[in-house]
């Protein structure tokens, strides 16, 4: 039996494919159970401040960051939220209290921000505002839309007793 060079380079092919495939298969691969280290979210939508009359108090947009917490690798994930930035339209101001709020996310389905405490000012005064936040996604890979209410604490600034929130899109992802 006689191979001829096209035998030889077929065979050798062959055997370097599956030496890549046996390589990739074993090499670490990146995926969801790298702890993550740090969290990062903004809107890409305004978000609003609604009277319980619906009126709109204030339309602002967020950008957040924190450290992880606690990560089980499966994509729930806990973090301290330390520090926001609220800027709003028509001269309102949004300062948050009391941080670190907290968040928990389950990445691709939902999450949670507990201990929202914040002061918004406006034209007619200031009012503390505390509560909390949530989300459902919306798109993969870390859009989720934001919903909940807040209870007026103190002040009088033109807001309700209750005062929604409200984003279209909120985007908050996770890494190292």
């Amino acid at each position: 039996m006689t191979i001829d060079s096209r035998s030889l380079v077929k065979v050798r092919i062959a055997a370097g494919a599956a030496a890549a495939a046996l390589a990739f298969a074993a090499a670490p691969q990146a995926s969801a159970s790298a702890a993550a280290e740090s969290v990062h979210g903004f809107t890409s939508t305004g978000m609003e401040f609604i009277n319980s009359d619906n009126s709109v108090l204030a339309e602002c947009g967020n950008q957040f960051s924190g450290r992880v917490t606690a990560d089980d690798g499966g994509g729930e994930v806990k973090a301290a939220i330390d520090n926001i930035i609220v800027s709003c339209t028509d001269g309102t101001r949004v300062t948050p209290n009391a941080l670190p709020w907290t968040l928990d996310l389950v990445e691709d389905r939902g999450y949670t921000i507990d201990g929202i405490d914040l002061n918004i000012t406006t034209s007619k005064g200031t009012c503390r505002y505390t509560g909390t936040v949530n989300g459902v996604m919306e798109f993969p890979d870390g859009v989720y839309d934001l919903r909940g209410s807040l209870t007026r604490r103190t002040g009088t600034c033109g807001g309700s007793e209750i005062l929604n929130v409200s984003a279209l899109t909120e985007v908050i992802n996770t890494g190292n």
